[in-house]
């Protein structure tokens, strides 16, 4: 007994250091097993939207515009980063989901594995990531930005040209929608946000933290709703078989964050410069996943839990493994 709370005291900090990616466990489990509970809450979609909106506009108040304006310059290596996060990485998909079978088994699965292909970068954490590791700050706020804002337009637009021989595809009419209404819930209330924290710079500055954990729960009481949506479609077992697919993910993570900084360091950039490019390019948003793949599926409800399997497993994997990504790059920067 003495044995097991020493074990629990043990793994304290790191729960309170992982808190989110507990989170989103938990906020599957009870989604799957109190589907109800999100129906009564979030009926008609209007609670979730709504946190949409706010989770927005906080990002919104926690940018930078003087580091957006400092990361403006080095077109070529923004360049090189939006090529990785909205051409490489769905060609790389594509190709994948063509040579591996166990990809292309479950469509829900399978669509879920191209939205993760064509989403922006996370606005948060590739920029902390990016400072941990002592890279160019500014290029990742700039790069984040312009990622989630055109990604609002291509994101869509991609995932609609991947699944263009599916029977989950999209007319034309739908997709201006949904272009419309990410607009609405993403670039206006980021952008509102942006302006605002001009008049409230100092408390919002001040409370940048409270306004993050704000996000999270937001963000996770999103998740939970829209898996309860599909919870029906989704059995253990199935998740068990899913095995191939997930190490299929972690390995990718590694393998294009490989393939980034040794191609950022062949076109000669900063050691900086790399730091922002391995974690701006490889990292993809659970925040605009979650609203993109609940619009993009409303007429079927009952694949969104299965859409949403690669990116609850991606989003996780690629904050732990860039914990230790990061601590790499910091020590092979201070040798050089």
């Amino acid at each position: 007994m003495y044995n097991i709370i020493i074990m629990i005291k043990a793994l304290i900090p790191f729960i309170k250091k992982n808190w989110f990616i507990f989170g989103i466990f938990i906020a599957v489990i009870v989604g799957y097993y109190f589907p109800s509970a999100a129906a009564k809450i979030n009926k008609n979609g209007y609670f979730s939207t709504l946190l949409v909106i706010v989770v927005f506009f906080l990002q919104g108040l926690g940018i930078q515009m003087e580091k957006i304006i400092a990361g403006i310059k080095n077109i070529k290596l923004h360049i090189f980063i939006l090529f990785f996060t909205f051409i490489f990485f769905p060609l790389y998909f594509f190709a994948a989901i063509k040579i591996f079978p166990f990809l292309s088994h479950n469509e829900g699965v399978t669509a879920g594995l191209f939205v993760l292909a064509c989403l922006p970068t996370t606005i948060v954490a590739s920029v902390v990531f990016t400072d941990l590791a002592g890279g160019n700050a500014s290029t990742a706020i700039f790069n984040t930005v312009i990622s989630n804002t055109i990604g609002v337009f291509v994101t869509p637009l991609l995932f609609s040209l991947l699944l263009s021989k599916s029977t989950l595809t999209l007319p034309l009419s739908m997709l201006l929608e949904i272009f419309t209404s990410l607009a609405i819930r993403i670039i206006i209330p980021m952008g509102i946000g942006m302006v605002i924290k001009k008049f409230i710079i100092n408390f919002a500055d001040n409370n940048r933290k409270k306004f993050s954990y704000v996000s999270s729960f937001a963000v996770l009481f999103i998740l939970f709703t829209a898996f309860a949506g599909s919870s029906d479609s989704i059995t253990i077992e199935l998740i068990k078989s899913l095995y191939p697919v997930f190490i299929f993910l972690a390995l990718t993570y590694l393998l294009i964050s490989f393939i980034v900084y040794k191609t950022a360091g062949l076109l000669n950039f900063e050691t900086a410069d790399i730091i922002a490019a391995v974690f701006t390019s490889t990292q993809k948003t659970l925040t605009m996943g979650i609203p993109l793949i609940t619009l993009y599926f409303v007429n079927n409800k009952e694949i969104l839990g299965l859409v949403l399997i690669p990116i609850l497993f991606y989003h996780p994997w690629q904050i732990f493994m860039s914990g230790f990504i990061a601590n790499l790059l910091q020590k092979k920067k201070m040798k050089t």
